[in-house]
């Protein structure tokens, strides 16, 4: 779709603002969830829901923002400059992955780990933790 943007002249922020408000007017969310959402929002998006945009990211805070952090943490952990990683949900700023954490969870790095191990153990405890996130900003709402 951002393609489609671009080739008609439009710019990515174009594309979120359309994005944000097709979602308020067809669904009018209380929260906004982006999990395995790899495009990093402008605030023409961001601004349109305001405090009620979080994502699961799978690293801690400060630690392997954007893309490719399960990637990043597991060549660590092989150099040996790593023994853990994490996740974390946390509330969604125009700075990737720098908004204020709402629940975090640390990974052990696990010797003989292949990165499909990690993986598996990351998304594992990911499926764990983004529903009570969910459910604790929600209540936080109310």
């Amino acid at each position: 779709l951002l393609k489609d943007y671009r080739t008609a002249g439009k710019t990515r922020e174009d594309f979120d603002r359309d994005l944000a408000h097709h979602i308020q007017d067809t669904h009018a969310p209380d929260l906004v969830v982006l999990a395995g959402w790899m495009h990093i929002l402008s605030p023409a998006f961001i601004d349109c829901f305001a405090g009620r945009i979080i994502n699961l990211h799978p690293a801690l805070p400060g630690e392997l923002d954007g893309a490719h952090a399960i990637d990043r943490a597991y060549e660590e952990f092989k150099a040996g400059k790593r023994s853990r990683t994490g996740i974390m949900v946390h509330h969604v700023i125009p700075e990737v992955d720098k908004g204020a954490p709402i629940m975090t969870q640390e990974i052990p790095c696990v010797a003989g780990d292949s990165l499909e191990d990690l993986e598996a153990r990351i998304h594992a405890a990911e499926h764990q933790i983004l529903p009570k996130a969910v459910r604790a900003v929600l209540d936080a709402m109310e």
